[in-house]
């Protein structure tokens, strides 16, 4: 009876933290993103890729230029172009 009670108690505690982990760190979804580059030369590569980690979350950022929106600051010769892509959660991580 002792022992069954104890392991209710463990099993209920065990539910409760899985649930306010996951009120904490969020359901991951994905993300729109927009980013500026700047570089002295009109060459911008096509697409860009990162990876990052967040909590116990791994993201991937898949960024791709918007040759459109390519533009040369009048005061410099710095041209800036216009990367926009979605944030992905891509996997959980314990370590």
């Amino acid at each position: 009876m002792n022992f069954i009670k104890i392991k209710n108690i463990l099993i209920s505690f065990l539910i409760l933290f899985s649930l306010s982990l996951v009120l904490v760190l969020g359901i991951p979804r994905e993300k729109t993103i927009i980013k500026i580059k700047t570089s002295y030369g009109r060459n911008f590569p096509q697409n860009i890729t990162y990876k990052g980690e967040k909590g116990l979350i791994k993201y991937k950022i898949d960024l791709k230029l918007n040759e459109n929106n390519i533009k040369k600051d009048p005061n410099s010769d710095k041209y800036y172009a216009e990367y926009s892509g979605t944030i992905r959660p891509e996997a959980f991580t314990f370590k």
